[in-house]
């Protein structure tokens, strides 16, 4: 009886942790990347920019204002996109890391000979 009782404890206690850990981390860093793009767009405005690419810049009717809006809005989309892309890959490679934290500390605990690559 109290075997089984410290068995569904511990397998309750792993599991738990296991959600915690890679679920909650997943929704933490998920948060943290929404939230770095959304102080990104603030200034890099990705979206307007597509939506208006084919606008005059300053709302200058010219064949002037049309050249201009659309180079530098495509330069603008093209910057956001690489910072975008760019920050994406910073944040599924830390999660990555996050991730094979636990498995690491495992096999290190049963003194198997691994070198990280880090």
């Amino acid at each position: 009886m109290v075997a089984k009782y410290i068995a569904e404890q511990a397998a309750e206690w792993v599991i738990s942790f296991f959600r915690h850990w890679y679920a909650g981390g997943f929704r933490s860093f998920i948060k943290a990347f929404i939230k770095l793009i959304s102080v990104l767009d603030r200034s890099l405005a990705f979206r307007v920019n597509i939506k208006s690419l084919f606008k005059p810049m300053y709302q200058d009717r010219s064949a002037m204002g049309y050249v201009m809006g659309f180079i530098f809005r495509s330069i603008r989309i093209i910057v956001a996109f690489i910072l975008y892309v760019f920050f994406g890959a910073v944040f599924a490679a830390a999660y990555v890391a996050w991730a094979f934290i636990p498995p690491y500390l495992f096999v290190k605990s049963l003194n198997i000979n691994v070198h990280p690559l880090f």
